[in-house]
């Protein structure tokens, strides 16, 4: 096999045949992308977890890893403890991943394999705003994972203004990408090291939700809702009357917004 075949980003994999091997899940072309250091009584249900886990996406493209001596596939309701603990006392050193990277990991193959690009969805809050409605108190945002770059966003002001904006700083909506990175996205650990930001991980439903909802031109206020609307505002109840497209509520919500905030809302 050359280099280059070797590499940890070629997913690819051609079968192995068991015969050729004495521990199948030691070679390369596997034990890289498992990330076990050694094969222990102490990671067998870990092993058997990320080897079900890492054959089952190779069995659904219809790629079956390892093909037996009569040339049948090895399937993911054969392996088994047993087949885990053949391997013992096995060492590799194709480097480790911890669980949360091999899940992750997982995540990039499937990708690859089904040439669907990989999204995650975040939400990042900003505290303390001095002029509240001169910026997003909250951005939502789809990430394109494998380039690390935004592919769609939402911002949520004070008054209840929602903007969008999809294929960032060159793409279309009247959101500003310059509140938060839309082109090298930093990871959730750096954003949260800094002053006055906070970001979290969301559901693909709730950022589609106030995507829709933000390029829509119906009322924005909340007729009823959970507690947790707060946090999550796409659990919420809207008004269903339209809206001005300036305005973020229809003319009754705008007037009940004036009387209640008015200095979000000062009067025309």
């Amino acid at each position: 096999m050359s280099d280059t075949s070797r590499r940890d980003s070629d997913y690819g994999l051609l079968p192995v045949m068991e015969t050729n091997i004495a521990y199948p899940l030691t070679h390369y072309t596997i034990g890289v992308h498992l990330g076990l250091k050694e094969f222990t009584e102490n990671n067998v249900a870990e092993a058997l977890r990320r080897t079900k886990a890492f054959f089952a996406l190779y069995e659904e493209a219809g790629k079956p890893l390892i093909a037996r001596q009569d040339g049948s596939p090895l399937l993911v309701q054969q392996i088994d403890e047993t087949f885990i603990r053949r391997h013992f006392g096995q060492k590799m050193s194709f480097g480790t991943r911890t669980p949360d990277e091999f899940d992750e990991h997982l995540l990039n193959i499937r990708s690859s394999l089904t040439g669907i690009p990989r999204r995650s969805y975040r939400r990042i809050t900003f505290l303390g705003l001095a002029r509240p409605n001169q910026r997003p108190f909250r951005i939502l945002q789809e990430i394109d994972d494998r380039y690390r770059s935004e592919a769609r966003r939402v911002e949520i002001y004070t008054d209840g203004t929602l903007l969008w904006r999809e294929d960032g700083y060159h793409g279309l909506g009247p959101a500003e990408t310059e509140h938060t990175e839309s082109e090298d996205v930093p990871g959730l650990g750096i954003i949260n090291d800094r002053t006055n930001q906070h970001a979290e991980s969301v559901p693909a439903a709730e950022f589609e939700a106030l995507f829709q909802r933000a390029q829509g031109v119906t009322c924005g206020w909340i007729v009823d809702c959970e507690p947790s609307a707060y946090v999550q505002p796409s659990t919420a109840i809207y008004c269903e009357e339209s809206r001005p497209e300036d305005k973020p509520f229809c003319g009754h919500h705008m007037r009940l917004a004036r009387m209640m905030l008015p200095a979000l809302f000062p009067a025309a």
